[in-house]
């Protein structure tokens, strides 16, 4: 769990590290997404759904 501005959030590690690809290291490929999926071993939809899900979180 991570405390952000008071609020309690539920991030799990994924979401941090996915969040943490997308602020540092984005590729700058054709297919970003895919190229996320493969690192984290999940699919190019899981990963816009978990960015989805963190921005209606406010993160």
């Amino acid at each position: 769990m991570i405390v952000r501005s008071g609020i309690l959030s539920n991030m799990d590690k994924l979401d941090t590290e996915i969040l943490n690809e997308i602020q540092w290291t984005f590729p700058l490929v054709a297919k970003p997404f895919d190229e996320i999926a493969k690192k984290f071993e999940i699919s190019p939809d899981e990963v816009k759904t978990k960015l989805i899900q963190l921005k209606r979180k406010g993160f």
